[in-house]
């Protein structure tokens, strides 16, 4: 049984659609460790980017897990111009990072720098894994390619001291309160610094996009030296970003929900926009088929039966 041409034309239009819609959404993003390749020696310190790559597509989040061999210590994390509010926060201790751009977007940008050191001769490596880059306006996953970081590494291993850096740590304390019937809270902080940053010279501020702030006090504790304990009191309920300088310089940003537990985002959110749309063209395809369809039997239900041959 031939079908019409108009069923054929509608089942061909069909995939075709469902074909390019797929090839239009192809993913393209990359996040990379750059340099991939150096020649380095050991106790030298050199510097690898953590960078994410839209392929021309705008993105505002991204993910990964970042490991590194045991002959590569960190010595230092410098945030990149990503300008992440960041769910996880890397580190000395865990690189790993997960984060979100708050309002905006970026096609390629630098998540931070790690200024790693050489401890002994061989290949070290900067690996990522579980990586994920969403895009901005539909929440669809981008991401294609990760590419590590492999570094050849010459030299005496005997001269070789290994060597650590007290990761930043943000740790909110929620106490509650309440003031003409609004349910407030006091957020205290405590940021362990590295030795390379003096206590002094670290600043703390909460919502620091918006004009107005909470002044935050700082509460001295002489029995940890490198630690900066920071209270913003009668903060609302919802969602903040708390930064900490050293210098004028970055070194921590954090998200948080004041309501107890700290903010979670769902990566691998499909966008529904884009699940709304193919469906109802796949029902405006599956409309035209069913009626041509009927079209065509109806036709050949009133067509009058073929004569009899006669002997």
């Amino acid at each position: 049984m031939n079908l019409p041409k108009i069923i054929r034309s509608a089942i061909l239009i069909f995939f075709l659609f469902v074909l390019s819609y797929s090839t239009s959404f192809a993913a393209s993003g990359i996040i990379s460790i750059e340099p991939s390749t150096s020649n380095q020696t050991v106790d030298q310190t050199f510097k690898a980017d953590v960078k994410v790559n839209g392929g021309g597509t705008e993105f505002n989040a991204a993910q990964a897990t970042v490991s590194l061999s045991q002959n590569l210590n960190i010595q230092d994390v410098t945030l990149g111009d990503c300008n992440f509010a960041f769910v996880k926060m890397p580190t000395s201790s865990n690189p790993s990072f997960a984060g979100v751009i708050l309002g905006g977007s970026s096609n390629l940008c630098t998540v931070f720098s790690l200024t790693l050191k050489t401890v002994s001769p061989g290949t070290g490596y900067v690996t990522l894994s579980d990586a994920s880059i969403k895009e901005y306006k539909s929440a669809a996953e981008i991401l294609s390619v990760v590419k590590n970081g492999s570094y050849t590494i010459s030299g005496d291993s005997s001269t070789s001291k290994s060597t650590s850096v007290t990761a930043f740590e943000m740790t909110p304390t929620l106490e509650p309160a309440v003031s003409d019937g609004l349910r407030l809270y006091d957020v205290v902080y405590k940021v362990i610094l590295p030795a390379s940053i003096k206590p002094s010279s670290v600043t703390v501020t909460l919502d620091p996009q918006l004009h107005t702030r909470i002044t935050p006090e700082y509460i001295p504790n002489q029995d940890v030296p490198k630690t900066v304990y920071v209270r913003f009191s009668n903060v609302t309920q919802g969602v903040h970003t708390v930064n900490a300088y050293s210098d004028g310089k970055i070194i921590s940003s954090q998200i948080m929900n004041v309501s107890g537990n700290d903010r979670e985002f769902a990566f691998g959110t499909t966008a529904k926009q884009s699940q709304s749309s193919i469906l109802v063209f796949s029902g405006i395809i599956f409309v035209i088929i069913a009626i041509a369809l009927g079209y065509w039997f109806l036709t050949r239900k009133m067509q009058p039966p073929s004569p009899i041959p006669q002997p």
